[in-house]
């Protein structure tokens, strides 16, 4: 896969349709099933005008035809100055835009004659251009969810003419609010969360339908460097039920996503997760543990029946999916898809 998406600087803003049809002949070659990505790790803005990310795709025909890349693909932009997370389509198709709010189609019946053992799919996106990216200094990590196939995700730094201003602290207290609350959220270690180890992120999923509502739990632990923007500004302390307190060490951006095949929209839920402890400076280590409803934390929110996969992104990384099948409802209230901020 390296001789695939290895491109030097100038491939990477000047690739023609022929350059990546051959290279696209040589990914059919390889024994290699699922998404990855590569883009330039450095980007003068006043030198070019787009970002290029080439993107690698390759799929049996039975999975071509249960998951269409051009209805499942998402582009994923998180912003390692804030913390924040954007999607768009991979795919620019306007009849589906036009129809976002469709429910999703699943059931396509059985496979047609013919089907290609092997498809492979070579693209190079301009991320600025999909994800309309203010074009100075930053940092991000871009990567691709092909529906339940996560890709690796890729840093890509860029250096405008100015120097980059501080980045604003995001806010310090815990979102969704854990005052008041009678058992979630929590932001404290639970028999439900998993143990994360070094640099990285566990989490489970748990989804229950009764005639009264929804519950969609997510338990989960990590550890993570500090960044800058993660400190608060001000010391903050937390004082909890048993009238115990708990200095705010730092505040962790997580974002949980819930796919559904063909649906046009993800379920997006960004959580501000505060880590307690000793105070903590940048580029030490966080450890910190989450447990959430994510439908019960004031958005209108439902599932519908199907299969989902549910990611969650931390500090420019990809985590999941988790997968859960939804076969009946219970609950009374129409399931609805809330729209993703931007």
């Amino acid at each position: 896969m390296t001789n695939i998406l290895n491109l030097n600087q100038k491939e990477f803003f000047s690739a023609d349709q022929s350059f990546l049809t051959q290279r696209e002949s040589q990914l059919l070659d390889m024994d290699f099933y699922g998404v990855a990505v590569n883009a330039p790790r450095r980007i003068l803005t006043d030198r070019h005008a787009k970002l290029p990310l080439v993107i690698a795709v390759q799929y049996c025909g039975k999975r071509g035809w249960d998951v269409p890349l051009k209805n499942n693909g998402l582009l994923v932009g998180m912003n390692l100055r804030d913390g924040s997370v954007y999607f768009a389509d991979i795919y620019q198709n306007k009849k589906r835009l036009a129809n976002k709010w469709r429910a999703g189609k699943t059931h396509r019946g059985a496979y047609p004659p013919g089907l290609s053992l092997k498809a492979a799919v070579l693209k190079i996106v301009d991320v600025r251009q999909r994800l309309n990216l203010k074009w100075d200094t930053g940092i991000w990590a871009f990567g691709v969810l092909y529906y339940d196939w996560p890709s690796n995700t890729v840093i890509v730094k860029l250096q405008g003419r100015e120097k980059a201003a501080p980045s604003p602290v995001i806010r310090v207290h815990p979102e969704p609010d854990p005052r008041d609350a009678a058992v979630l959220p929590t932001y404290l270690p639970t028999v439900n969360t998993p143990k994360a180890l070094k640099s990285e992120l566990k989490f489970t999923v748990q989804f229950k339908d009764e005639k009264d509502g929804q519950q969609l739990k997510v338990y989960g632990s990590f550890a993570v460097p500090v960044r800058d923007f993660n400190l608060p500004a001000h010391k903050r302390v937390r004082q909890f039920h048993d009238k115990k307190q708990q200095n705010i060490a730092a505040v962790i951006p997580i974002t949980l996503v819930v796919l559904r095949l063909d649906q046009d929209e993800p379920l997006q839920f960004n959580w501000a997760v505060p880590v307690y402890g000793k105070p903590l400076k940048a580029g030490m280590q966080a450890r910190g543990s989450f447990s959430i409803d994510a439908l019960n934390t004031g958005a209108e929110t439902k599932l519908g029946c199907g299969r989902y996969a549910c990611y969650i992104f931390m500090d420019g990384r990809i985590f999941g999916p988790k997968i859960i099948d939804i076969s009946t409802i219970k609950s009374v209230e129409r399931p609805a898809v809330v729209p993703r901020p931007h």
